[in-house]
């Protein structure tokens, strides 16, 4: 027999039988359109919490990286930095016990060198002037610089009084820079140039000699691969470099601890909690493939009669499948781009009310962040999930008007009675 193409016969028949049609096609719209809410709505309210309890967690606790090793020495740290699993390692080395300046009596302020990598861990990079370079240069947070009345303009006079190994200092320095001071924290920094921790050298590895003396000492921040398994990693790290992480007796024990930030990570990559939400997920499919296929098979009844003359005239049943499949997804083109957009606000709003309501932080709910991960997350989900239920949704009311008898089809009324209902 020969072939013909009729492929463009079949998309004008479609769009032109919607055209007339359209109560039901506002039904088959909104069905879908539900479902891309219901599902943007889910994934969004997911990712957004996710990363912004993430986001609350880290700006608590004043770094971002995944564990912090406490008071080692330069060679501690250059000897555990090589670990492989470790992408970045950031130092912060203190260069005063304490800060005693009058006016910082009710918020403690830390006084010390960071490397860049450090600057960006502990959020420290200056918004405005630049990093100290000279021995006398110096970068505050903005909350220390009110305490102290200073204004925040490059080059102003910075007097400081401080201890370092039980003998007090004083030195006024020059202001290069400045950052915004984190308001989850209830802790200042003063950060000096590598210059004045090179000539102060040799004060400082005398302080650090001293028992109970921070001048000296560095804190190195550790950010690994992932923020999975942070504990375990730790653990390996300080183990292959020769350092024990347990027993507090040992000469080679190093004090570390965990950013809290990243300990529910752990939680959710347990193995229960990911069939538990896999087994929600699908149930949540199910519901939403049987009430689009119901939908859609009210649509095929509906068009009975439009089918069964189609039949009549000689048109197959493949041609009639692909008729309908078309149909579906010219309502779909219109019903879920109107649901993604709906439900990815409405998840934003569930997100921030969420957050409120379970949050500890005194500004949850009053800032959602994203990243390019949790996006391609929402985006994925929102739109791939909803593409396979309306796929999967579309095949048996697909099958009906292909079996439809051309005979009967064609006695059945050109408008379904109970279509008003």
């Amino acid at each position: 027999m020969l072939q013909n193409n009729n492929e463009a016969i079949i998309k004008r028949l479609a769009k032109r039988k919607l055209r007339t049609n359209s109560r039901s096609n506002l039904t088959v719209v909104f069905a879908i359109a539900l479902i891309g809410i219901l599902f943007s709505a889910l994934f969004t309210m997911g990712a957004c919490t996710f990363e912004t309890l993430q986001y609350y967690g880290v700006h608590q606790a004043g770094t971002r990286a995944h564990a912090i090793l406490k008071s080692v020495t330069k060679d501690q740290a250059d000897k555990i930095r090589v670990n492989s699993n470790i992408r970045e390692v950031g130092c912060k080395l203190f260069v005063a016990d304490s800060v005693d300046n009058s006016e910082l009596s009710k918020r403690p302020v830390e006084m010390s060198y960071m490397d860049e990598t450090a600057l960006r861990m502990n959020f420290s990079i200056p918004v405005s002037g630049k990093r100290p370079q000279k021995e006398n240069e110096i970068i505050v947070d903005t909350v220390t610089l009110e305490q102290l009345g200073i204004p925040a303009e490059t080059g102003a006079r910075v007097p400081i009084t401080y201890t370092v190994g039980g003998k007090h200092e004083k030195a006024n320095f020059v202001l290069s820079g400045w950052w915004q001071s984190e308001p989850r924290i209830n802790l200042g920094d003063i950060v000096v140039s590598k210059a004045y921790a090179d000539s102060h050298t040799v004060e400082l590895s005398a302080s650090s000699a001293i028992g109970g003396s921070r001048a000296g000492m560095i804190d190195a921040g550790l950010y690994f691969d992932n923020g999975i398994n942070i504990d375990g990693k730790l653990h390996h790290a300080l183990s292959v470099s020769g350092y024990d992480w347990n027993n507090t007796q040992s000469p080679t024990y190093i004090q570390s601890e965990i950013n809290p930030a990243y300990s529910f990570i752990d939680t959710i990559i347990k193995p229960k909690s990911i069939l538990v939400l896999i087994g929600m997920l699908l149930l949540i499919i199910s519901a939403c493939y049987l009430m689009l296929s119901n939908t859609l098979r009210i649509f095929v009844r509906n068009n009975t009669h439009f089918y069964g003359m189609l039949k009549a005239l000689g048109t197959t049943g493949s041609q009639l499948h692909r008729l309908v499949r078309r149909q579906i997804v010219l309502l779909t083109s219109v019903g879920l781009p109107c649901g993604l957009i709906i439900g990815l606000s409405l998840g934003e709003i569930l997100a921030s009310v969420t957050l409120a309501a379970t949050s500890t932080d005194h500004m949850a709910g009053s800032e959602i962040t994203f990243t390019i991960g949790s996006i391609l997350f929402i985006a994925i989900g929102s739109l791939l999930i909803p593409l396979l239920t309306v796929f999967l949704g579309m095949r048996k009311p697909c099958r009906m008007a292909r079996e439809i008898s051309a005979v009967e089809a064609i006695k059945a009324p050109d408008k379904n009675p109970e279509q008003s209902k």
